[in-house]
């Protein structure tokens, strides 16, 4: 694979920079002793990285973690300073997005060597055992514990050959995606989540509540119960959790990873006919399913110019019975103690198999959901003989088809970037906290203090943090194969260096897709979906190589 001649002129000329030791702005020069962090404090907060830093400096007395910034302003300007090798002292960040494709394509211009890259390849670390707080090396790697996806999402592939295969980063957060459920709201129409197993399932409860209009005083104000809340302010992308996830379901893993590649058959190639990843019936199905659902009667007034955190309070509130969302959100709603205890009784559903999926494989609705019930009664004690002796005519294709897609589960932790700087003076102390962290002990304090999970396999022990909203999240990993998606990483470096986008034409763009199919209803001209669809591909078709290849610097066959 090659970059065009530009783009290699324009990265070893306008970025290069000084190679002579100082110090970067306010920041002391740390040694080999000394871990320097820059931590970008999302929704799960930091308690748990200082607790780390601590547990870390007292199993290795002399070793010191110091955190220099923790805050939401860490983000792009962290880039720049990881461009700045003879400035930068950061040893190591937790970012919310490492752009790994650009800092790669930069990293020859700026160090003027072609076998040398700006991050450091953190393989070494993925296959190594984690590091308990007594010191000690557990007993498995934290390879052998992570989720399915997870290793694709960090490993590079791109025109830079000579780095393809290398992990640039590790996720710092499984951050799980998915439907959130208040079941204090659903008792009061008699709906249990548990039932909702499927995309029409969904679709009933939303429209039995919605038909209700059922009032109740909140905050001592009579108000109507509405379906679901959503963000349409700041969040209005938060839908694409759940499109996304159907999109998985129908269509596969495979094929969506292929489609998140733009390699059409799994052939690897991008550069000819990359955008015919935009015709997969799947994204037609779930775009369908979508708009089913998608109302903004269904939701409080107002939402279209809500913050998510307003979104989030006035679902723990009672005031709606869904919002789609992450698991952060009960750390983020632990800003007062009454906001939290409604928090943590609300739930994560396991996202509803969208009922197109049956249709597609031969199954009535009615066997679907047997299937869906069978597998989740089993969890990771799989046993296809038990389900076609309670499903007749039942396929062992089927059932594993079903399987797969009730395992599967969107997640941002892809884009929960830990990310090193290869000329760090601190290296092996950096991957030995990095391995401190991932240890069994270390996911427990991210557990207890973030309310978040490592995307890895841990054991549990008595006094660790539970709730119902955590319990529901655990459940998201009772099965024997869990399989990760995201439309946020990368699984090669066409899309973020061809800043192609889930939706790319301006009038339904995302992260505004699903707002813009909420209006067009509302203002009485609604969108059709096979519109959407086939518009999309043609548009990505007609911009494939004028426009986004030609952005993206990519030219020849790929």
């Amino acid at each position: 694979m090659k970059i065009t001649k530009t783009l290699l002129l324009f990265t070893g000329v306008g970025l290069v920079a000084p190679l002579i030791a100082s110090c970067g702005s306010g920041t002391p020069v740390g040694g080999a002793d000394t871990v320097q962090i820059r931590a970008y404090k999302a929704g799960f907060g930091v308690d748990w990285l200082y607790e780390l830093k601590d547990q870390f400096e007292k199993t290795f007395p002399g070793k010191k973690i110091e955190i220099v910034e923790a805050s939401a302003l860490v983000g792009e300007a962290s880039i720049n300073e990881i461009k700045t090798p003879g400035k930068n002292q950061i040893d190591l960040y937790f970012l919310s997005d490492g752009h790994v494709s650009d800092v790669v394509s930069s990293s020859a211009g700026i160090l003027r060597k072609k076998d040398k890259c700006l991050y450091e390849d953190l393989t070494d670390v993925f296959n190594s055992k984690a590091i308990g707080f007594d010191g000690k090396e557990e007993s498995e790697t934290i390879a052998s514990r992570m989720y399915n996806g997870y290793k694709d999402y960090s490993t590079y592939v791109g025109y830079v050959t000579q780095f393809t295969g290398k992990m640039y980063t590790i996720p710092w957060a499984d951050s799980v995606l998915g439907i959130t459920a208040n079941p204090s709201v659903l008792n009061k129409f008699n709906i249990d989540y548990k039932d909702i197993l499927t995309s029409n399932d969904l679709k009933t409860a939303i429209e039995t509540i919605y038909n209700a209009h059922k009032k109740e005083t909140i905050d001592g104000k009579e108000i109507e119960l509405k379906p679901y809340s959503w963000a349409g302010n700041n969040a209005p992308g938060y839908w694409t959790y759940l499109f996304e996830t159907w999109f998985s379901q129908y269509s596969g893993v495979s094929k969506y990873e292929d489609f998140m590649r733009c390699t059409p058959n799994h052939d690897g190639k991008f550069y000819e006919k990359g955008y015919e990843v935009y015709k997969d019936e799947g994204i037609l199905k779930s775009l369908q399913a979508m708009d089913s659902i998608l109302d903004l009667n269904y939701s409080p007034a107002g939402s279209s110019g809500m913050k998510h955190t307003d979104a989030q309070t006035d679902f723990i509130k009672g005031k709606t019975a869904f919002m789609v969302s992450g698991d952060w959100m009960l750390k983020e709603m632990s800003t007062t103690e009454a906001y939290f205890n409604l928090t943590k009784e609300c739930v994560m559903m396991k996202t509803p198999i969208i009922s197109e999926l049956g249709t597609k494989i031969g199954l009535t609705e009615e066997n679907l959901k047997k299937i869906i019930k069978l597998i989740d009664a089993q969890g990771k004690t799989a046993d296809n003989e038990a389900i076609k002796k309670e499903v007749s005519g039942v396929t062992d294709e089927q059932i594993n088809t079903v399987r797969e897609a009730r395992s599967t589960h969107d997640s941002l932790g892809v884009s929960h970037n830990i990310v090193v700087p290869s000329y760090s003076d601190a290296l092996p102390l950096t991957k030995q906290f990095i391995r401190f962290m991932y240890s069994n002990d270390g996911c427990r304090v991210c557990r207890n203090k973030g309310y978040m999970n490592l995307p890895v396999s841990y054991k549990t022990e008595a006094g660790d943090s539970t709730s119902t909203f955590q319990s529901s999240v655990d459940e998201a990993y009772n099965f024997p194969e869990v399989h990760m998606i995201s439309g946020a990483g990368e699984l090669n470096d066409v899309r973020q260096m061809s800043k192609i986008i889930l939706f790319n034409k301006s009038e339904w763009s995302h992260p505004n897709t699903f707002k813009t199919i909420m209006q067009s209803k509302f203002d009485g001209k609604p969108l059709a979906m096979d519109k959407i669809y086939n518009d999309e591909a043609e548009y990505m078709k007609l911009n494939w190589k004028s426009v986004f290849m030609t952005n993206g610097g990519y030219s020849g066959d790929y």
